[in-house]
């Protein structure tokens, strides 16, 4: 689930919500309900620069509901490694879901939308500029352009996003596996 589905399946109560869904999270907050269990909602400290670097016209609550109407996936293991090796996320235990993508965008294609950086992160004031044109479609996503700028063996696609939810996400999985110290430490059960 996006952040925005999350918050409103847990019913979080509006001061909350607004503090979590319009300002950048400086730290991640943990969620409990009586049903749905417990989840976190990761923090947005990376965002720093976020104020230089967004697009004429664009604005900070605008690109702020963008990130958090979106489920995130990293295209491939390397990017996965740079997030979970981070010095805020390395010491720290995860639950790493491997996705197929083909399939995901079979079925959620409408929905999918790619990016060619980390759109979680400006911690650099120089960052490339952030704003509605950030995601597009797989249709329409520059993927030509963006291998001849990063080369061959680059990243043409930084982030695979599904808009709002993806309720069927266990009909997509390849693999579960825990994460530990910024490394694989084991399999895990599913069902899909």
């Amino acid at each position: 689930m996006s952040t925005a589905a999350l918050i409103d399946l847990f019913g979080v109560v509006a001061d909350e919500r607004a503090e979590m869904l319009e300002q950048v999270r400086q730290k991640s907050v943990p969620l409990a309900h009586p049903t749905h269990g417990h989840a976190i909602v990761r923090d947005q400290a990376p965002l720093k620069f976020i104020d230089r670097c967004l697009t004429e016209g664009a604005t900070l609550p605008d690109f702020l509901s963008a990130l958090n109407s979106r489920v995130y996936f990293w295209p491939t293991e390397d990017r996965l490694k740079r997030l979970l090796r981070a010095r805020q996320y390395r010491d720290g235990e995860h639950v790493v879901l491997h996705v197929d993508t083909a399939s995901l965008i079979s079925v959620h294609g409408a929905a999918v939308e790619l990016s060619p950086y980390n759109t979680g992160s400006v911690h650099v004031p120089n960052a490339p500029l952030r704003g509605p044109e950030t995601f597009r479609t797989v249709s329409a996503y520059p993927y030509d352009e963006w291998r001849r700028k990063r080369g061959a063996g680059g990243d043409a696609v930084a982030e695979v996003t599904v808009l709002d939810a993806v309720p069927d996400l266990k009909e997509h999985l390849i693999q579960v596996e825990a994460w530990s110290s910024g490394m694989p430490a084991g399999m895990l059960p599913f069902e899909s």
